[in-house]
Formats: C-alpha cells, structure tokens, sequence
C-alpha cells in the first residue's frame, strides 16, 4: 500500500525511494514486535493470541503505513516543487 501511494503520488524519484526505504525499514521493525509480542502472547494465552494476530497487528502496520505516507506528504509540502515530480 505504500509503495502505490508513493509511486502515485507526482514527486520526484530520489524523494520517492527515500520514502519507501523508510517505510520499509519502520513496517519490518514493527513487524520485528509484532512477532515478539505474539511469541509470548502464545505461551500465556492461545485465545489473546488469536485475537491479536488476526485483529490488532494488522490495523497497527496498517497505521504504520498511513504515518509514513501522510509523513512523507508533509515533507514534500516543506519543499518547494517537491511535488511537482
């Protein structure tokens, strides 16, 4: 989902990659607790587990994405013909 936002978005290439490196390392250190947290949400209750995984986690990397793209939005309005690819 980032990566379509970034790539509609008109701005130029080099502001573009820097934005999905950035989204990219911040969704797998997300995803690094998100694994953490399940790992001991499994040994301590299987039915929380559940619920996490299936709900929680996904709407948390899914915000995760929406910050970085409304981040990078505000940085290309900080730059002057940022936008205009």
């Amino acid at each position: 989902m980032l990566v379509a936002g970034v790539l509609a978005y008109p701005a130029p290439w080099r502001y573009r990659v820097v934005a999905i490196l950035a989204g990219f390392l911040t969704i797998q250190t997300l995803n690094i607790a998100r694994i953490i947290s399940l790992f001991y949400l499994g040994q301590w209750n299987l039915q929380i587990f559940n619920w996490t995984h299936l709900y929680l986690w996904p709407v948390f990397i899914m915000l995760d994405v929406l910050v970085v793209f409304i981040l990078y939005l505000r940085y290309l309005k900080q730059r002057p013909g940022a936008a205009s690819g």
